[in-house]
């Protein structure tokens, strides 16, 4: 329905689990983001983006997600 329901925004420092250090190009690159889903949200099509930016605000990467809340 085009409103924000959810935005954090994650600072990045070494040895914290939301932010691993930065690896070697090539290497897989692991983080954890988990955010609470409400037992009241509404019947809809949920459009997630995770987008990682470097210190000064250029976009590295975004990852996309789309899922259904059926009740």
């Amino acid at each position: 329905m085009g409103a924000s329901v959810y935005k954090q925004n994650y600072p990045c420092s070494d040895g914290d689990a939301n932010c691993p250090s930065t690896p070697a190009f090539g290497t897989e690159w692991k983080g954890l983001f988990e955010f609470d889903v409400p037992t009241i949200a509404p019947n809809l099509t949920y459009d997630v983006h995770v987008k990682a930016t470097d210190a000064a605000g250029k976009l590295l990467f975004e990852l996309t997600s789309d899922f259904c809340i059926a009740q």
